[in-house]
């Protein structure tokens, strides 16, 4: 094949699909995990995961790519994974269930190494990803309201979230902060400046109550969610994918 592309178009590509692939596998590992001590969250979120896999996979031709595949497969659309060539990436999100921080970047490498590596190494596959991105059904989550009983949250709540923080905290000598906010989304993240992890919930989420997600956000701090340390491995394997495709002359020196 003609090389046709730069190496940093090539990082750039491959960045977002490994970012993807491991969110998509890092939330079914931890989502299993929540859900041997709450089952609620467990019909909570696959509640959200089906109504939302209905929106965004339609047709066996949606999935286009490895990642595609997780995510169908996440969100309850096997049955047209399984009518693509990507079907055997569903296993990787059956894999990940129950699997701690460590178990689930082994399953992401394994991903990586078997199914995205090949991918991304097929220069026209990889442009038609590209160009699909434009393509992908986008969810307004406003209009997803699975959520009964949004508007219930009041200062015994807040003190409730607050308080098992403060737990939390204590219990992995963490330094952790939470914020509400209108995201209608929630999500953990470092703070690398602070040195402390930061939850944001939204009270009033329209797809899942404030309780579950709660617990799904400080269920990443205490399994040890190490996204600093994923990133650090994406900058390696992306280097090595590099150094091969020059070998093989797939991309300009």
């Amino acid at each position: 094949m003609t090389p046709d592309m730069h190496e940093h178009k090539i990082r750039k590509l491959a960045y977002k699909m490994i970012k993807s692939a491991y969110n998509v596998l890092e939330d079914e590992g931890q989502e299993s995990m929540t859900a041997k001590s709450r089952k609620g969250s467990e019909i909570r979120f696959n509640k959200k995961n089906k109504a939302i896999g209905l929106i965004q996979f339609k047709h066996k031709d949606d999935i286009s790519d490895p990642v595609s595949a997780l995510l169908a497969t996440r969100q309850f659309r096997k049955d047209l994974v399984d009518q693509s060539i990507f079907k055997n990436c569903s296993k990787y999100v059956k894999d990940v269930r129950l699997k701690d921080p460590e178990g689930r970047l082994i399953i992401t490498h394994e991903f990586w190494k078997k199914e995205l590596k090949p991918y991304l190494k097929d220069l026209e596959k990889m442009l038609v990803w590209k160009s699909s991105l434009k393509n992908v059904t986008k969810v307004d989550f406003d209009k997803v309201i699975l959520n009964e009983n949004k508007d219930q949250f009041d200062d015994d709540d807040k003190e409730y979230c607050v308080s098992t923080i403060e737990t939390i905290s204590a219990i992995t000598e963490k330094d952790i902060d939470i914020q509400f906010r209108n995201t209608n989304q929630a999500y953990v993240y470092f703070d690398k400046s602070l040195k402390r992890y930061r939850i944001v919930i939204d009270p009033h989420d329209l797809q899942v109550d404030w309780k579950s997600s709660l617990e799904h956000e400080y269920g990443h701090v205490l399994w040890e969610t190490s996204f600093h340390t994923f990133f650090k491995l994406i900058e390696k394997w992306i280097d090595d994918l590099i150094a091969e495709m020059k070998k093989e002359g797939l991309i300009k020196q």
